[in-house]
């Protein structure tokens, strides 16, 4: 059936790109409220070849989500002036008084995995008066106060954080398709660094997804990874609100792969067979000759 890609797991200001490799480009900007397909160079392409496996790119700022979390430092045990890290971490500067609120999700044993937002608005009290941050090092998940903490009080901080987001294709953001195959593939995305590092990113906002095209009319069941097309046809990839309305889409021819030809023997090559056939005729004479005329039976 083709070769298969697996599912790998809104704002309007959004454009989707799609890379294929193996073909010619035409280099332009991308803009605004704009969909793309994309060679492997980040250049704009118009055509995709069939039985390629095709990435798709989405890029848009709110499909990223936080999480949220509550840090508790109860009854310290000794004095924090202004500038002390509070770390949701370590549950420095008093460990064995802190504490984090479950089931928010926060990797306190990898924070760099969970950034705090730097952007998002602090709750910060303490003795339950509010307080301001200082510094925030969002990847060690640390934060600074601009005031003086005596020892027996309580702090609390209620922080927000950026997560590794994932959408199943059953979130239905971002549909690919072609002439033969209009209800084509829901694709699952997952947030990544850039189109040439798919390491996952909490922070990037780039989503990537894929889907095959298959020259294999089978292709054309759903929930197969695969996209049916045919030479000369047209592939599609349209991203979704989350309310279901396009947001925007992109089409691009599909080619098939031309193989390379073989090279055709040019004088050299012919020079060199006619020397090598004038040395096999001169060893087969003078074979022949040192052997003696034949004798009779």
């Amino acid at each position: 059936m083709g070769r298969h890609l697996a599912a790998i797991g809104a704002s309007f200001l959004a454009f989707v790109l799609v890379t294929t490799l193996g073909m010619d480009a035409i280099v332009r900007a991308v803009t605004e409220d704009t969909v793309e397909i994309q060679d492997g160079a980040g250049n704009v392409a118009d055509s995709v070849l069939l039985g390629d496996a095709v990435t798709f790119f989405v890029q848009d700022s709110d499909l990223a989500t936080t999480g949220t979390g509550v840090g508790t430092w109860t009854a310290i045990e000794t004095a924090a002036p202004a500038g002390t890290w509070w770390s949701f971490a370590t549950g420095a500067p008093d460990p064995a008084a802190f504490a984090l609120s479950a089931g928010a999700g926060y990797d306190s044993a990898e924070p760099a995995n969970t950034p705090l937002s730097t952007g998002a608005p602090w709750t910060v009290r303490v003795d339950g008066i509010d307080v301001l941050v200082a510094n925030i090092s969002a990847s060690t998940g640390s934060v600074t106060l601009l005031t003086d903490v005596e020892p027996g009080s309580t702090v609390e901080i209620r922080f927000d954080f950026d997560v590794l987001d994932i959408y199943s294709s059953s979130d239905l953001r971002v549909r690919a398709s072609s002439t033969s195959d209009p209800e084509g593939e829901w694709v699952s995305l997952t947030e990544v660094v850039s189109e040439t590092d798919l390491t996952g990113s909490p922070t990037s906002g780039l989503f990537v997804g894929g889907v095959g095209l298959s020259p294999d009319s089978r292709a054309a069941s759903p929930v197969d990874g695969l996209v049916f097309a045919q030479h000369g046809e047209t592939f599609t990839v349209t991203y979704y609100d989350a309310a279901g309305s396009p947001i925007a889409s992109h089409s691009a021819g599909v080619d098939v792969s031309v193989p390379e030809p073989i090279p055709s023997a040019g004088p050299m090559a012919l020079a060199g067979l006619g020397i090598a056939l004038a040395l096999l005729v001169a060893w087969r004479w003078r074979a022949e000759s040192t052997a003696g005329p034949r004798q009779a039976h």
